[in-house]
């Protein structure tokens, strides 16, 4: 790890996103909505246009402290070690596109050509202007590719060279078949095209909450053999490691703690890091037991301190938002779960757990 120190304090360069399911590129830190010069906590990402919006909406609820800081930290780092600088909502953002994804930079008085996020693209023939983003052949719901190779495989001749829509349109010509009319063939005979609207994924795993609120995401999987692309974003889930990275980075989560989230929301369906919410990530770690966390402010407003146990009355963890009378610890002794509030025969102090005299377990 390097480092490099000023009249402030030391920081680490080695800090990077993990975003869309791989390593993508270095920065310093965070975006983060400050309010009266408060950072709020959650309200967090590595995009500046997220932040952005995010405070413009305050603004345009009567809270115009609202303001973006750009916050230089690490996660190998305590959060003490950091400093920020205030990011205009109407900064210049540059972007540059790859086909696959759009990466952006801003420029602030101390960081110059600072990178701003990356951002998933539609994949070049993923998206056409009509918006087909797969077809729907024999039972499958199959991305483009997946369609071509399904075709080829049961005789049909299909074009090499052209875009996909263009080559399976030639191919409905050559057999005579309506190809704008989708009800004048059967799917099983001839792919039938599928927008980005019609794509839906029902999450049934999710657990419920008292509103009865159905979760779903607006995007498919492809079924074909081993394929499993998400038809509108174009690419696959990223890998257990990938996902615990991004929760990791993206939540502040510790290392073991993200794991076992990023592993819940696979559970739940939201895969990959487009479809997951801070709401999803804290609620799955309200089901584990874990450390808790509180943070408070010491001396300087940008200065940052966590604590293991409450600080004051209504403090909740920084990993889950729960009270800490609501956590589960896990005690170094035995390995059993304890409720916070539950006498316990052994101490875990460093978990913030009740120090409770040797009572008998029951």
């Amino acid at each position: 790890m390097s480092f490099y120190s000023d009249d402030t304090g030391s920081y680490s360069y080695d800090v990077h996103e993990i975003g869309v399911g791989r390593t993508v590129t270095h920065t310093t830190g965070r975006f983060y909505v400050y309010v009266d010069g408060k950072q709020l906590y959650g309200v967090q990402s590595l995009r500046f246009e997220e932040m952005r919006d995010a405070a413009g909406d305050m603004r345009s609820r009567d809270i115009p402290s609202a303001e973006v800081r750009f916050v230089e930290n690490s996660c190998c780092l305590p959060t003490w070690w950091s400093r920020s600088v205030v990011v205009p909502l109407d900064t210049e953002v540059r972007e540059n596109s790859t086909g696959t994804f759009r990466d952006t930079w801003v420029d602030l008085p101390t960081h110059f050509n600072l990178f701003a996020g990356r951002y998933p693209a539609k994949p070049k023939g993923a998206l056409t202007m009509s918006g087909v983003v797969g077809y729907s052949y024999q039972a499958e719901t199959l991305c483009p590719t997946c369609t071509l190779k399904a075709m080829r495989a049961n005789g049909i001749k299909v074009q090499k060279g052209k875009p996909h829509e263009g080559a399976i349109r030639r191919a409905a010509q050559n057999l005579g078949i309506d190809f704008d009319d989708e009800h004048s063939y059967d799917s099983g005979d001839f792919p039938t095209p599928v927008t980005e609207q019609q794509c839906e994924t029902e999450l049934t795993e999710v657990p419920s909450d008292k509103t009865g609120t159905r979760h779903a995401i607006s995007d498919e999987r492809c079924t074909g053999d081993g394929c499993g692309k998400w038809l509108v974003l174009g690419e696959k889930s990223p890998s257990e490691a990938a996902l615990t990275r991004y929760v990791r980075d993206s939540y502040e989560l510790p290392h073991a703690l993200a794991k076992t989230v990023a592993g819940e929301l696979r559970r739940w369906g939201l895969s990959h890091p487009e479809f997951i919410k801070e709401e999803n990530a804290r609620q799955a770690a309200t089901m584990f037991p874990h450390d808790f966390a509180t943070v408070d402010f010491r001396g300087n407003s940008q200065q940052v301190v966590m604590f293991p146990t409450p600080q004051a009355d209504g403090d909740v963890c920084f990993y889950c938002e729960m009270l800490w009378e609501e956590h589960m610890f896990t005690c170094d002794t035995c390995g059993i779960d304890i409720p916070a509030l539950t006498p316990h025969r052994h101490q875990v102090p460093t978990k913030g757990q009740c120090k409770h005299p040797l009572i008998p377990a029951p």
